[in-house]
């Protein structure tokens, strides 16, 4: 699934380049192919990777919400780094409610087996590999002359490449034709869609906000991931679960706050 997205990803933006008439000089992709191989890594091929895991092990409401850890994660990088000039104690109020609404969704006091709460944890790495790549991308990406296009496409194009490797792990378990086409619309979909253009405005918004407001955006994963577990998968979520997802929200909010 995730060389699958990739690809089509990558195919996407390639036409959108050419119909746009977008080149890239030998310079430009001398320093694309000195930056991307990283951010594809940390910003695609591993969380897909980690993501794609975690949810066989835990509900797909909890890996949406778990998404909302991105711009918290962000926010520490940045900081670290220096990246980030947003120092006020709302900032830091907003980290210490993160960490609580995450202990609140993922109440590990009332697991029943280790699977659930290692597809947690791999999911909420997946969410500080996408942290990275956001601080990454401001820091060595997008302070050039490279225009965004470009940089998608070559960062997809290397995500796709980097996943290759993982192909050996695909399996075609026995289904009816129609589950088969409904699977490859989907990967489709998820690789056009949610991977090419989702890229393009990655890089555009972090172009204009920097990585800790760009990485803000991801806060309505978690509320249309719970919604549609909920509708779609027949999920159902605990009083906890609900607190401490508006909790993460809510830090969040105060986090990415000006």
């Amino acid at each position: 699934m995730v060389a699958g997205r990739l690809l089509f990803a990558t195919i996407t933006l390639k036409v959108v380049m050419k119909r746009q008439g977008i080149t890239v000089t030998i310079p430009q992709r001398k320093a694309l192919f000195r930056v991307m191989p990283l951010q594809a890594l940390i910003a695609n091929t591993l969380p897909f990777l980690a993501i794609s895991f975690g949810e066989t092990k835990t509900s797909a409401a909890t890996a949406g919400m778990l998404n909302a850890l991105t711009p918290i994660a962000t926010f520490v990088i940045a900081l670290a780094t220096k990246d980030n000039d947003r120092r006020s104690w709302y900032n830091y109020g907003g980290l210490i409610l993160g960490v609580v609404g995450v202990a609140l969704i993922l109440q590990p006091w009332n697991t029943t087996g280790s699977g659930a709460i290692i597809g947690d944890i791999v999911v909420a790495l997946a969410s500080l590999s996408y942290a990275l790549g956001f601080v990454y991308t401001k820091r060595y990406v997008v302070n050039g002359d490279i225009q965004p296009l470009a940089a998608s496409y070559y960062q997809v194009l290397f995500g796709f490449l980097l996943s290759i490797p993982t192909l050996w792990l695909v399996s075609f378990p026995a289904h009816s034709t129609r589950t088969y086409a409904a699977a490859v619309a989907a990967i489709v979909t998820l690789g056009v869609v949610q991977t090419g253009f989702a890229t393009l405005m990655y890089h555009r918004i972090n172009r204009s906000l920097g990585p800790t407001a760009s990485a803000s955006v991801t806060y309505i994963v978690p509320l249309v991931a719970v919604i549609s577990s909920i509708i779609l998968l027949g999920e159902s979520v605990n009083l906890l679960f609900v607190v401490g997802g508006l909790t993460i929200l809510t830090s969040v909010v105060a986090i990415t706050r000006r």
